[in-house]
Order: C-alpha cells, then sequence, then structure tokens
C-alpha cells in the first residue's frame, strides 16, 4: 500500500494507491472517515480514443474485482466508483450510478 499526496491539503482524507482489495489492486482509494465515504477510482488509457468504452471498462472492473469491500471493511458506509479514461490529451471521468454504488445500509 502507497500512502500519496493527492489531497495533501485535505488532512482528513486517507488516499493510497495500489491497495489489494477484493480480487485485485485498486488504482486509487480515498477514505473520508468522518463521513464515512469511500471512494474507488481507477483509471484506463482509452487505446482507440474511446473513452466512453474506457470509462464503462474501469467501472466494470471496480465492480468485477470487488475494489470496494477495502473500504467497506474499513467502515465506508457508502462508496462512490469513478471510471477515468484518458487518450492523448483527453480524458473523461463517469461516476457509477447510485443504485450500482456499494452501502452497507
Amino acid at each position: 500500500m502507497h500512502d500519496c499526496q493527492l489531497n495533501s491539503h485535505r488532512e482528513d482524507w486517507v488516499v493510497t494507491s495500489n491497495v489489494e482489495s477484493g480480487d485485485g489492486y485498486s488504482d486509487i482509494l480515498v477514505e473520508l472517515e468522518e463521513e464515512g465515504v469511500g471512494i474507488v477510482i481507477e483509471v484506463k488509457y482509452a487505446k482507440n480514443g474511446d473513452l466512453e468504452k474506457g470509462c464503462l471498462d474501469a467501472l466494470e472492473q471496480i465492480e468485477r474485482m470487488g475494489y470496494g469491500e477495502f473500504l467497506l471493511e474499513n467502515e465506508m458506509n457508502t462508496i462512490l466508483k469513478y471510471g477515468i479514461a484518458c487518450c492523448k490529451k483527453k480524458c473523461k471521468v463517469q461516476l457509477a450510478s447510485l443504485p450500482a454504488a456499494f452501502s452497507a445500509e
């Protein structure tokens, strides 16, 4: 597990990368401990420039590999999932729809 300084101005956020979670290693996990919110971020390079497909592939990987499990084990009640796709100088970010988000409730 690696701590990174993506949000170093937010001392109450725990940001880690390459954390073993579920059946693999997630790109970035963020824990907002006081709010009980966890964020899973998966980044893909869209080789053919199809940013939409890249985002969907990233979100599907989060689900398939169970990357939210680590956050649920750390008592995060709500998990937000972000799929990010990049190709050269273009980037797209997609948030999973709320019904598909993990929830401990």
